[in-house]
């Protein structure tokens, strides 16, 4: 049994156009915490982009979380080596601006999504990830 496993994983490995099967069997393996969190105008959501590096050497990530234009405010890029196999992360801390609501065309019934964009070990791999903030108070 574990040699068919060794061999399924070589066999995707080929597959994929990373350096371990895992980056396309794992679909979480970036992923955002809180996923979805509620916010209101004029404070501050806590955001984490968490990695896992299941290459057998450290990889850099860089990340920005891309705000809605109406907000009027930019996320200065992160990053971070994430040593073999192992999870890394990278915090951020996004302003919620006073006067944001309803209607906007980023927001639907209060639900505003925040796309992450990440290059990872020198490769743009765009908006990635996203994460989902419930307006509370708008």
């Amino acid at each position: 049994m574990l040699d068919t496993l060794a061999e399924r994983e070589k066999c995707y490995t080929e597959l994929f156009p990373w350096d371990h099967a895992n980056y396309g069997m794992d679909e979480h393996w970036v992923r955002c915490y809180p996923y979805e969190q509620e916010v209101v105008p004029g404070g501050t959501a806590q955001l984490r982009l968490e990695i896992t590096n299941h290459s057998d050497e450290p990889r850099t990530a860089t990340a920005q979380p891309i705000l809605p234009a109406s907000w009027d405010t930019e996320i200065t890029p992160a990053e971070t080596t994430i040593p073999p196999r192992t999870d890394g992360h990278i915090d951020f801390s996004i302003p919620i601006p006073v006067g944001v609501g309803l209607p906007n065309p980023y927001t639907a019934s209060g639900r505003i999504v925040i796309p992450v964009d990440l290059t990872y070990n020198g490769q743009p791999l765009g908006q990635f990830r996203e994460a989902i903030f419930v307006l509370n108070g708008g």
